[in-house]
């Protein structure tokens, strides 16, 4: 209706609207002022995208959703207020907001969509208990994220949730979770402490990659694979315990890592390409288990001086022990 008005400025909206459609004010530029009535119950995609002089707006109590890329880009966007009664918060709806430090989502909100708050301002998020889905990078880019908290209701963490929160420093993983996706904690480089929930089963591919202050990792019972990279580059990561029945450790699972011990369950049989790369123990015992060893899986262990070696293996790949004993 609106779209692309660039010298709109503001605008009142009437008491007869009970719904702002698709891109109605997308692209609105200088749009600084929306009244948004009672009776107003859905907000739609795109209605006040890319609206990057929006400071603030108030949501009547009215609303019931908030679609797909509702203020998608408003980089000015600093207040904004969820009302009880709506139910989700769609794809992107506050994707870009880089202004928004902070929200308050009510307990009626069941789901957050994918990339729902990705790239925006957020400080600290606390997620209430009857939110049950948070879709893959719901939070992602939130660089001055540093605190959050994950409700009870929900089984898995998506792909890339919280990717390159480049300043969170603390989250709590509730019993109950399952799942962590991949690199749902990627490149989180202040996060300093994590505990993975016994109820966990499965850790994604580069799930804690990058992860650079985090220090001690206990891998629970129920998982039986690490994947690739899941904790590459934990530059610090110095102690590592491993409760379960793991197979295999997949490709570059713990390069960079600076861990100086590590027991290995009887249970491995497969130890993957640069899984252990540049890492800092002095003795290994691999054990018997154990059929393959990757290339360059131990490549680069500077400080490597006994090794064990099983003689059921039956594959020591090229490098496999370069530039470590």
């Amino acid at each position: 209706a609106f779209s692309e008005c660039k010298s709109l400025s503001e605008i009142i909206i009437p008491s007869s609207v009970t719904s702002i459609g698709e891109y109605a004010f997308s692209g609105c530029t200088n749009l600084a002022k929306v009244n948004i009535p009672e009776g107003v119950t859905s907000i739609e995609g795109s209605a006040f995208s890319e609206c990057k002089s929006l400071s603030e707006i108030i949501i009547p109590s009215s609303v019931t959703s908030i679609e797909s890329r509702a203020f998608d880009g408003c980089t000015n966007l600093a207040k904004v207020n969820i009302p009880e009664g709506v139910t989700s918060i769609e794809g992107y709806a506050f994707s870009g907001c880089k202004s928004l430090s902070e929200i308050t989502i009510p307990s009626s909100v069941t789901s957050i969509g994918c990339a729902a708050f990705s790239g925006s301002g957020l400080k600290k998020i606390s997620i209430p208990n009857s939110v049950t889905e948070i879709a893959a990078s719901a939070f992602s880019y939130c660089s001055s994220l540093e605190e959050i908290t994950i409700p009870k209701g929900g089984t898995k963490i998506e792909d890339n949730t919280f990717f390159l929160c480049k300043n969170l420093t603390k989250v709590s993983l509730p019993e109950g979770i399952t799942s962590i996706g991949y690199a749902a904690f990627g490149s989180c480089k202040r996060l300093r402490e994590i505990i993975i929930p016994s109820s966990v089963t499965t850790i994604g591919a580069a799930a804690f990659s990058g992860c650079e202050e985090i220090k001690k990792v206990t891998i629970p019972e129920g998982v039986t694979t690490i994947e690739s990279s899941t904790f590459s580059g934990c530059t610090r990561l110095s102690e590592i315990n491993i409760l379960g029945n793991i197979t295999s450790i997949g490709d570059g699972a713990f390069a960079q890592c600076t861990f100086a011990e590590i027991t290995l369950p009887e249970s491995l049989t497969s130890i993957g390409k640069r899984a252990f790369r540049n890492c800092m123990f002095t003795k290994i015992t691999i054990p018997e288990s154990v059929t393959s060893i990757g290339e360059e899986a131990f490549s680069y262990c500077n400080a490597l001086r006994e090794i064990t070696i099983p003689e059921d293996v039956t594959s020591i790949e090229y490098g496999a022990f370069y530039c470590s004993i």
